[in-house]
């Protein structure tokens, strides 16, 4: 009976590795698939940002040159620093993402500044 036991506990030690594998692999898929995802989310909102600018700039020429009133000129920088802020929002997303990544493909960091990187076999 003990080497049935031992067997079955190789069988468990086995089928929970294979699930460790299986969620690696999905952790990497899902990071390089979100990896792109944030990139077309960066130039979307960069575009956007471009064009809050350039609509705060007309904005405040118009309303220099009496043609609007100041509230188009706060409207727009309003609608500025939104953009401004969604662009921040994703960016930080996609460093994260990027972090969260590298921790799935294994990869390790310093953690204060001087300390030499550990070897990929070095334990924990």
């Amino acid at each position: 009976m003990p080497a049935l036991r031992y067997i079955w506990f190789a069988v468990v030690e086995f089928h929970q590795y294979e699930k460790a594998i299986q969620s690696a692999f999905r952790d990497v898929a899902d990071g390089l698939a979100a990896r792109g995802t944030y990139d077309q989310q960066i130039q979307a909102l960069e575009r956007d940002t471009a064009a809050q600018q350039r609509r705060l700039d007309l904005s405040t020429m118009r309303y220099r040159q009496g043609v609007d009133s100041y509230l188009g000129v706060l409207t727009a920088q309003q609608d500025l620093y939104s953009a401004q802020q969604s662009l921040i929002v994703v960016r930080t997303q996609r460093l994260a993402n990027i972090v969260a990544l590298y921790g799935a493909l294994g990869g390790g960091w310093v953690e204060r500044t001087g300390d030499a990187p550990r070897a990929a076999d070095a334990p924990a």
